[in-house]
């Protein structure tokens, strides 16, 4: 979980800038969901790596999840008040969540992508992830899921990129995932680990900005509302 329960994301002071808690709720909401969905991928993946059992609906649910909500991650983080946009570390998030823009254009008009005929399947992209059998002798294998049928008879172009990792996890983890569109290659992992230093510098400058308030009132959190109703009808 990239924001813990105890996260001052979580504990908005009524006293706050009513835009700014705004955004930061926003911003939150869209953390939780960018998390959740490369959870959900990475748990799969690695159940497909170890059963060979294909599934491509739910993976691809989740990958371009989190393309589009990394996209309305970056316009949040661009548009909050009071927040620092030159940083390290607000600089490498949107040099990382940039890219996603181009993805999620194509993704947005799929139909004209499909009406293209230069272009060819999958259109949904295509999952790739490696992971090492032996970290040692760099020994590892690559995965790549396709979605759909494959009525082109156009090669599938999968070495036009660098295919070791830049950063090494434990054995038999998987060391990057990776959405592939046509040329076009996005890395979702690195996308989370700039995310996940983006949530540490805001819950350091919203703590910061918490120690201005004195007897803090903090807004109500989610609710659900339930109302009973009954026909009067005979």
């Amino acid at each position: 979980m990239i924001i813990s329960k105890e996260s001052p994301l979580r504990k908005i002071p009524a006293e706050l800038d009513r835009k700014q808690a705004y955004f930061i709720d926003s911003i939150r909401l869209s953390i939780e969901t960018i998390d959740i969905s490369y959870n959900k991928l990475y748990q799969i993946i690695l159940n497909i790596t170890k059963t060979k059992r294909i599934i491509t609906t739910e993976p691809f649910l989740y990958a371009w999840s989190i393309i589009d909500f990394t996209h309305r991650l970056k316009n949040l983080l661009r548009y909050m008040p009071y927040l620092k946009q030159n940083t390290p570390i607000m600089k490498n998030f949107f040099k990382q969540a940039d890219k996603t823009r181009h993805f999620r254009n194509i993704f947005q008009h799929l139909n004209n992508e499909i009406m293209n005929p230069k272009n060819a399947p999958p259109f949904w992209g295509i999952i790739n992830w490696f992971i090492f059998d032996d970290i040692k002798k760099a020994k590892g294998k690559l995965y790549y899921l396709m979605p759909g049928k494959l009525y082109s008879e156009s090669p599938i172009l999968i070495t036009n990129e660098n295919l070791f990792p830049d950063k090494i996890f434990l054995k038999n983890k998987i060391q990057y995932i990776k959405l592939k569109y046509g040329e076009n290659i996005i890395n979702l992992t690195d996308i989370i680990t700039e995310i996940i230093k983006v949530v540490k510098f805001m819950e350091k400058v919203t703590f910061e900005t918490m120690k201005k308030y004195e007897n803090l009132h903090y807004l109500a959190g989610n609710i659900l509302m339930t109302i009973s109703i009954e026909s009067k009808e005979k």
